[in-house]
């Protein structure tokens, strides 16, 4: 339980953080904001699943299923957030 509602509470903290940080990091066309919101997505998967393996010990198999939404598991819904907050942060702040 914990965890789905971490997912909610870490949603809104990387929202509050790409309104903060999507001017100053200041992309002048869609390309350059989806090579952030990769760039974003691509770091964050390393860390979590670098933390799960190396730190935590924890087999890929559970690591995986931390993704699997069929399972009630919401680590990549928070995925899809985490890649869609700089095309909304552009899109709401019209930025470009």
């Amino acid at each position: 339980m914990a965890r789905r509602i971490a997912v909610f509470s870490g949603s809104a903290i990387i929202l509050a953080i790409g309104w903060i940080s999507i001017p100053w990091i200041a992309p002048t066309n869609m390309t350059d904001v989806l090579i952030v919101s990769a760039l974003w997505l691509v770091l964050m998967l390393g860390y979590d699943i670098g933390l799960a393996r190396f730190v935590f010990r924890m087999p890929y198999s559970r690591i995986l299923a931390d993704f699997d939404i069929r399972k009630g598991n919401l680590l990549g819904l928070g995925m899809l957030i985490l890649f869609a907050t700089p095309i909304l942060i552009v899109k709401w702040r019209g930025l470009i």
